[in-house]
């Protein structure tokens, strides 16, 4: 399946902008009460995350609702077996920091919550701000103890945009 020119707006502001995403679902996995992307690749992907004053987030122009405790687990798992952002952007906008991910070539590969003490590797290569990040991690996301391992490379980050954390009380 593709998806093709999403654009989100708000006011004047593009808050989310895809121009092509490609995924390919595998449909027997909802006989196991999964859902599970085989493959989902974005490329060319502006997304605005933004903190509202209500404390509440906007990802891409959606208000995530309050998190709801529920007493009973979901009975449905999920997989992501191959996923593949090129070329794309990330601007978070918060009342303490307004920081830019520039994405050269991110990959996540087989993250399977139904698994949870089994490793997904996390790859990335790009830039933070004015700075180069580069980083390949394995993760185990849904075991008991989260556990990664890897390298992170960064270079030539100025911590100016940053110290306004350090002043805020959380």
């Amino acid at each position: 399946m593709t998806l093709t020119n999403l654009n989100v707006q708000i006011g004047a502001q593009t808050v989310l902008n895809i121009p092509e995403a490609t995924f390919i679902i595998e449909w027997s996995a909802f006989l196991r009460k999964r859902f599970v992307l085989e493959r989902f690749t974005l490329s060319g992907t502006q997304l605005t995350v933004k903190e509202l004053d209500d404390d509440r987030w906007q990802v891409g122009g959606i208000i995530l609702p309050d998190k709801k405790e529920t007493s009973e687990p979901s009975s449905w798992n999920f997989g992501l077996e191959q996923v593949t952002v090129k070329n794309s952007e990330i601007r978070l906008i918060s009342s303490f920091l307004t920081s830019d991910l520039k994405i050269e070539l991110a990959q996540l590969s087989k993250l399977n919550s139904w698994m949870p003490e089994g490793n997904t590797r996390l790859e990335f290569t790009g830039q933070l701000n004015d700075g180069q990040l580069q980083f390949q991690l394995d993760v185990s996301p849904f075991g008991n103890d989260v556990m990664a391992a890897g390298q992170v490379k960064l270079k030539g980050l100025s911590l100016a945009p940053f110290a306004q954390l350090c002043e805020s009380p959380f």
